[in-house]
């Protein structure tokens, strides 16, 4: 075998024996992410089922399952921050936060409505 064969053969062989490799292994803040991302997903499950279609059309006669949903979104996000994750959002986190934050005028002025009795 000439000297190109060798250094072929050669390089031949360390490519496959790297490509063999093991996937690299997650660092701290990728397994902090992941298990964030797990428990988070969990509570905003919970607050899913407990939203339908009258929970938005109707936010009055739902006030105790829009804190119920509050509270949830809010622990969700209090999961990110005690992992130390800045600058991520999940998008169904920030979706149902909007959700709710569109409520807050016309609860507020069905309460002023209430008091003008």
């Amino acid at each position: 075998m000439n000297v190109l064969g060798r250094c072929f053969a050669i390089s031949l062989l360390a490519l496959v024996t790297t490509a063999c490799d093991k996937a690299p292994e997650k660092t701290d803040s990728m397994i902090r992410r992941d298990t964030a991302d797990a428990q988070s997903q969990a509570l905003i499950d919970k607050a899913m089922q407990l939203t339908s279609q009258s929970t938005f059309k109707n936010p009055s006669a739902h006030l105790d399952d829009l804190v119920i949903i509050q509270n949830l979104l809010r622990e969700s996000r209090q999961l990110y921050r005690q992992a130390k994750i800045t600058d991520w959002d999940n998008p169904e986190l920030t979706a149902l936060e909007s959700q709710l934050q569109s409520l807050n005028k016309p609860l507020a002025l069905e309460s002023l409505n209430a008091v003008d009795i």
